[in-house]
């Protein structure tokens, strides 16, 4: 009965082993395909870059979603037409883009070359 316990013990501590460095080396390959200059960052951060001209995506998001834009203050028909936010959507273009509390809240905002 001890030799079965002992075999059992041995069986599952080696799983626990080998998950263990399945796992790492899951954690090594997915660090290696993130691109060097795609390092998430949170929206105070990109806050600056999109006032600096640059394009900014959510890497969560994952869809058709292409990025976002800062659209400085301009003029439309004499008015004083606000700085807003644009989003470029694959197959449907640009609209308006409002950012959600999950989107100031997350870490995962990348630059759009």
């Amino acid at each position: 009965m001890k030799k079965k316990i002992d075999s059992y013990m041995l069986k599952r501590n080696l799983s626990y082993i080998i998950i263990f460095f399945i796992v790492k080396l899951l954690w090594i390959v997915a660090k290696y395909l993130i691109k060097k200059d795609e390092c998430y960052m949170k929206f105070e951060e990109i806050l600056p870059r999109l006032k600096a001209g640059e394009k900014v995506i959510r890497k969560g998001w994952g869809g058709a979603e292409l990025y976002v834009k800062l659209v400085g203050q301009s003029e439309h028909d004499g008015e004083t037409l606000n700085p807003y936010f644009l989003i470029n959507v694959r197959g449907e273009g640009y609209t308006m883009f409002t950012p959600t509390v999950c989107d100031l809240l997350a870490e995962d905002w990348i630059i759009v070359n």
